[in-house]
């Protein structure tokens, strides 16, 4: 019994002994939990709770001792945190609450729920543990694996020419809002992948010479940082910058932070509303200005878009900004301007697949320009058919022949609506006339003039078996061209416009209606082309700015155009005499009739010639039925 009594004695007196030493944290940890708590502006009782709480994970022993008083509510938690680390129960309860510092962060925030194991309850973010005992370079380094300065930018504000309007708008109120240290700033810039729009939120800092710093999409052993954890990273990114100016925050891919479902952030609390109105507040209140980038917004609800300050729908950009940008990354590399030119037809090509491409091509160190261009091609063409695209990256490898204003015989001065276009791209054409006379090209040609990008439908694609499915592809079509400010081009126009009295049902009917009222809205440029306006409605072309006749060949341009595609294959001309007498036998030339003879020269393998290009032209002429060159459509009445 004594001894009994003597061995109480001796644990008691341990106990003593143990409860008068102070823990004290020491080495590498406690000085980056320091510098941390500096470079956050936490306290001196959130730093000891919060490096309580890092030990707590990362010691297996302490993970065992607090295991053993079981479950523990919130009161719990915190009576249980001011006895070891001897704070005051208001002291701890400060620190944990939802408006401390530490919650607000992002950095510790006491889960909602029934009670828990204290390790549960004091589960610190985003890896915080493995951050705190690695070393690291500097203070600015501690924070690395959740946001970081980003990286330069590759291009510059003339390089977003299509989208000056929305990049000039944007950088002036980012300038204005740092000015007047307004909260709440968010930019929401979406798109298709590679179109760049991460690199326009690098372009708009650099130009506005403000810092931009990125939210990290992987921890510091390389793994995924997703959802809730990102979030995270936001708000600790937003504390620490929040005390310095001319700072941005990019937030790149946050699909996987605006899920579409019911998984909540807000401390776990599972209910949908909550979390919503705790996102609000987050977009509402945000010290520091903020960029989200996005592939894809459908899955963000409405309630959170409207409360983006400007939002901007990145496409890929147009012909020219195209041209420009592979001349930019080729740069050195031995590729010809024409294939630059050919390549930058492709509306898929995207900066980003041309930027990879281009530094993938520098590394082969390949001098042979043929070599070059196939290695780009096949490069190029399989990241495309990767993304969804067609793997053919030159479309069109250079026009059949030549396009040219003065070889096209319409009826109107075309060249002075091309030139009124070009100050205002606003308009709605009917173009009509015998096949190959160039309206369709001409299409084309205005694309390339005002450089847009052009959408082609033909009749065929609209037509649809089920009865108001016609309609919707017409109103798709003309979205799609005012959303992407594209040149839309209907093709085969007459299925539509056709004299509404002789419809003998009420869908097809419908379907003119549907046309013609979406002809009116379209603020954009469009044109369509017939081969029969004879058939079509009256009503239907009063819509129209201009009805062209497109007509066939005088003797003069079928000449013009005989020597031009002579010229373009090096053909000699002997004897010009001979052959232009020969060629005013023909009346119903058309450009296409020489397209279409220098496409069966190539696939010949034989070269083209003035007797050639003769016999060839002869044999289309033959081919139509005869007719007067100015017996189509009603040209008197328009």
């Amino acid at each position: 019994m004594t001894n009994k009594k003597k061995f109480v004695a001796k644990l008691h007196k341990r106990q003593r002994w143990y409860e008068q030493r102070q823990p004290r944290l020491s080495g590498l940890f406690q000085k980056n939990l320091q510098q941390f708590g500096e470079l956050v502006g936490l306290s001196a009782n959130e730093v000891q709770i919060l490096g309580f709480a890092v030990v707590l994970q990362s010691n297996q022993g302490l993970n065992f001792a607090t295991d053993l008083l079981g479950g523990l509510s919130h009161n719990e938690v915190v009576n249980c945190l001011s006895i070891v680390l001897e704070l005051t129960f208001d002291e701890v309860w400060q620190v944990l609450s939802r408006q401390g510092l530490l919650s607000r962060a992002g950095i510790l925030r006491l889960p909602a729920g029934t009670s828990a194991y204290l390790r549960l309850n004091l589960k610190p973010g985003m890896e915080l543990a493995n951050t705190l005992f690695a070393p690291h370079k500097n203070t600015l380094a501690i924070v690395r694996s959740f946001f970081h300065p980003t990286s330069a930018p590759q291009l510059k504000p003339h390089d977003y020419k299509h989208v000056k309007k929305d990049f000039q708008l944007i950088k002036r109120y980012l300038r204005q809002a740092q000015k007047q240290g307004l909260t709440g700033v968010n930019i929401l810039v979406y798109g298709s992948p590679g179109t760049g729009k991460s690199e326009i939120a690098r372009t708009l800092a650099d130009s506005l010479d403000f810092n931009l710093f990125d939210i990290s999409t992987a921890d510091s052993k390389g793994d995924a940082l997703i959802g809730n954890h990102r979030f995270s990273a936001y708000l600790l990114c937003q504390q620490i910058l929040s005390r310095q100016k001319k700072t941005l925050i990019l937030f790149d891919e946050i699909e996987d932070v605006f899920p579409d479902n019911s998984s909540s952030f807000a401390g776990g609390e599972g209910h949908e509303d909550r979390r919503k109105a705790w996102i609000n507040k987050l977009l509402e209140e945000n010290p520091v200005p903020a960029i989200w980038i996005s592939n894809a917004i459908k899955q963000i609800d409405n309630a959170f878009i409207r409360r983006f300050d400007l939002v901007l729908k990145l496409n890929h950009p147009p012909r020219k900004a195209r041209a420009e940008i592979l001349s930019k990354h080729l740069r050195g590399l031995p590729v010809s301007s024409q294939w630059i030119e050919n390549a930058a037809e492709n509306p898929d090509l995207a900066p980003a697949v041309v930027s990879r491409v281009a530094r993938v091509a520098g590394t082969l160190k390949t001098r042979n320009r043929k070599d070059m261009e196939a290695n780009l091609e096949l490069i190029m063409g399989n990241t495309l058919k990767a993304m969804g695209y067609s793997d053919k990256v030159i479309r069109q490898p250079g026009q059949t022949i030549s396009y040219r204003l003065d070889a096209l015989n319409p009826d109107q001065n075309i060249q002075q609506l091309v030139k009124g276009l070009k100050r205002r791209p606003q308009g709605r054409f009917c173009l009509y006339g015998p096949p190959g006379t160039g309206k369709t090209e001409f299409g084309h040609f205005a694309a390339r003039t005002l450089d847009k990008p052009l959408l082609i439908t033909r009749a065929s694609d609209l037509l649809d078996s089920y009865v108001g499915k016609t309609e919707k592809n017409i109103a798709r079509m003309f979205q799609q061209g005012g959303k992407d400010d594209m040149v839309v081009l209907l093709d085969e126009a007459d299925s539509f416009l056709q004299d509404r009295t002789s419809i003998r049902n009420s869908w097809g009917v419908t379907q003119v209606n549907e046309l013609l009222t979406s002809i009116e809205a379209f603020e954009g440029l469009f044109i369509c082309s017939t081969n029969l306006i004879d058939n079509l409605d009256a009503a239907s072309l009063r819509r129209f700015d201009y009805k062209i006749h497109f007509d066939y060949l005088t003797t003069d341009q079928a000449w013009r155009l005989f020597r031009q595609v002579l010229k373009d294959h090096r053909a000699a001309l002997h004897n010009q005499k001979h052959w232009r007498t020969e060629l005013a036998t023909h009346n119903n030339l058309t450009p296409g009739d020489f397209a279409t003879v220098v496409r069966q020269r190539r696939l010949s393998d034989q070269p083209l010639t003035p007797a050639a290009l003769m016999q060839g032209l002869t044999a289309e002429s033959g081919f139509k039925q005869p007719m007067h060159s100015h017996g189509i459509g009603f040209t008197a009445h328009i």
